[in-house]
């Protein structure tokens, strides 16, 4: 495989990685203005794990642009 197709995947996983950030992250932002309930913290901290999943699969791909994602188990 040429190092051009490679660059291309990378970019392609790169994207498809973001788009899911932000899925999740608009996802997040649509619960906050719900009212509390075990289960929305339930879906919540779910998210808040998948989240961090997609951060880590970025660091593979050689994308990162913040420190540290969010650490799920400080939140409990």
């Amino acid at each position: 495989m040429s190092d051009m197709m490679k660059a291309a995947e990378t970019l392609e996983k790169r994207i498809d990685l973001v788009e899911q950030l932000t899925a999740v992250d608009e996802t997040l932002i649509d619960m906050i203005d719900q009212e509390p309930t075990r289960r929305l913290s339930a879906d919540m901290r779910s998210l808040l794990e998948s989240r961090a999943e997609i951060c880590e699969e970025l660091k593979t791909v050689g994308f990162e642009p913040w420190p540290q994602p969010i650490d799920v188990a400080s939140l409990t």
